[in-house]
Parts: structure tokens; sequence; C-alpha cells
């Protein structure tokens, strides 16, 4: 009888030990970039820029030439992969301020994308002149 809880600690604990570590593999495949090297970035660089924030919030403004993804959407992998289709070229994901693009980058490296980076601060930090005000 004891052999077999120190048995069912064992698996629990390896099980345990295998899902952490999986986890922060995927943490560790997203990049964070500043918002201020963002901002510099694509001023001289065309990038591929998702903002994953609601419909309203990106027709309130926007990053020139991100496109709109709603992470909180049911089908947003379906709308990342066909606007992105290529998943080893970089992504660069945005949104309010943070959360929410780590959310979506999470969701994205499971789903295979292999260069996700996550802009640190979202839009909230990010200067006027790369944005579009309800454009």
């Amino acid at each position: 009888m004891k052999l077999l809880r120190i048995k069912s600690l064992l698996a629990v604990l390896i099980f345990t030990f295998a899902a952490s570590s999986c986890n922060s593999q995927q943490k560790e495949s997203i990049e964070q970039i500043q918002s201020a090297d963002f901002a510099q970035l694509i001023q001289k660089e065309d990038v591929r820029i998702l903002d994953v924030r609601t419909p309203a919030e990106f027709q309130a403004g926007h990053v020139r030439g991100a496109v709109p993804a709603n992470v909180q959407d049911d089908a947003f992998l379906e709308r990342v992969q066909s606007v992105y289709s290529d998943k080893s070229k970089p992504v660069y994901v945005y949104c309010k301020s943070g959360r929410r693009s780590m959310m979506a980058a999470e969701q994205m490296v499971k789903a295979g994308y292999t260069h996700v980076i996550n802009v640190l601060g979202g839009i909230d930090d990010l200067p006027a002149e790369i944005q579009t005000k309800g454009e």
C-alpha cells in the first residue's frame, strides 16, 4: 500500500515538473521589446504587427500598419493564421498595456509561431507619431 502511494506521488511530481517545464519554455520563446525600441524599429523596417485589442479600440486608433485580431474572440488564431500564415517570420504583438498581448503571444506560440515579440507597455506607451487616431 505504501509503495502504491509513493508511486502515485512520484507520478504526480513528474507530471507537474514536465508541465511547468513546457510552460516556462513557451514563455522563454516569446521575446519582449520595450515600446521605445519598437517605435524606432517600425519607422526603419517593414514588420508584421498584430493589434490584439477589441475592434472598437482598434477603430479609435492603432499603430500604422497593424492588423487587428481580437485576442478575446474565439476565432483569434484563425484570424492570425489567415493574415500571417508563415509561422517562422517575426510578429510583433501589442494591446493597450501588455497583458492581452502576452496572452495572445502564448496562444500563438502554442499554435506553432516561432518568433513572437510582445511589445511591453502596449499602445499606451507608444509615441503618437506612429499611431493613427480613428483613421
